[in-house]
């Protein structure tokens, strides 16, 4: 990507959202213009976030991106050297830990490689953050008001004192996710009427967890603790079109693991070749797992009138059936091959 294509096609929405929306942070990308960084552009996070659009808030740092300075992009020498580009260009808050902005950060001082103003800088802007929140008021707690007259020291007698899954939570998150698919053709097929017959093809069919985003608390923090439960009913897609289709047949394949690559499981079609035009397919995937696609067309290759749902990235979309995959992403349907 070059500055052109930044200036013109990515920038737009972000000067939106910073002028608009007044955000009070703003988190700089992995991704680098013209071979420089984000957490190490002054121009980006400065000149133009600061100076032209009057951004006044703090720049925290995404997940070690300060640290990939060194480690991905090869622009610093060492973790001083990082610390200091991340500072002249903008940065005020590292994330998650302090792996530059401690000890390496006053090394790149010291050494005159970032002035000490900076820093003057960057703490002003984050006690003025937290000055706004009430985080320095006498009377702030880091313990929410649910758990005030609680013993914290107990861990266990605090599980289920704060409901985290209210059904008004449930019945919101269902409609934004109903609001949220696009449907692109409906030649009759919809709404879905049964009995059916589903072929529900995916690594991803009795994974639970694979419905959430991936910084939803049980996947983002909760894979540390494989023996926590979850703490909240979560069907898998199977259980849940089980539920849904509570007269239709199921029947699922492996396909492909998420990353590993196999290709085994695409001779397994769940009897799609002799399948009539009334099947429904749906492909329970995750971002990564259709890398192999090209090669198990021929194995996976739904009859025409098929009608594939694609759960990758969490995206639902509903397409007319073709004589190869027909996959639904983000930014629109893919096709591999043609009629």
């Amino acid at each position: 990507m070059g500055p052109r294509e930044r200036a013109d096609v990515i920038l737009p929405p972000f000067e939106m959202a910073v002028r608009e929306g007044r955000p009070r942070s703003v988190m700089h990308a992995y991704t680098d213009t013209d071979g420089i960084p984000c957490a190490a552009d002054e121009w980006l996070l400065t000149e133009l976030l600061r100076d032209t659009w009057g951004f006044t808030g703090t720049v925290v740092a995404d997940y070690f991106g300060i640290a990939f300075l060194k480690t991905l992009h090869g622009v610093a020498g060492d973790w001083a050297h990082a610390a200091g580009l991340a500072l002249v260009a903008g940065v005020d808050v590292e994330l998650p830990t302090v792996k530059t902005f401690g000890q390496p950060l006053l090394d790149a001082v010291a050494s005159g490689a970032a002035p000490e103003a900076l820093i003057d800088w960057a703490l002003r802007r984050v006690l003025v953050q937290k000055i706004q929140l009430g985080l320095l008021d006498p009377t702030w707690s880091p313990v929410s008001a649910a758990l005030a007259e609680a013993d914290l020291s107990d861990a266990q007698a605090l599980r289920g004192s704060v409901d985290l899954d209210r059904p008004a939570n449930r019945s919101l998150a269902g409609q934004i996710a109903e609001q949220a698919v696009v449907l692109l053709r409906n030649d009759g097929i919809l709404p879905l009427r049964g009995p059916l017959r589903i072929a529900l093809i995916g690594p991803n069919a009795d994974e639970p967890t694979a419905v959430l985003g991936c910084y939803a608390f049980p996947v983002h923090v909760g894979g540390q603790y494989p023996r926590t439960p979850l703490g909240i009913e979560l069907p898998t897609l199977r259980e849940a079109l089980a539920s849904e289709f509570t007269g239709g047949r199921i029947r699922t394949a492996l396909g492909t693991s998420v990353d590993g690559g196999e290709d085994s499981g695409f001779a397994e079609r769940c009897g799609s070749r002799a399948a009539p035009t009334s099947w429904c397919s749906l492909w329970a995937t995750a971002p990564g797992s259709l890398a192999a696609a090209p090669a198990a067309r021929a194995a996976t290759r739904p009859r025409r009138g098929f009608r594939a749902l694609s759960s990758g990235c969490s995206t639902l979309c509903w397409m007319r059936g073709h004589p190869s995959w027909s996959p639904c992403w983000p930014g629109g349907p893919t096709h591999w091959g043609g009629r």
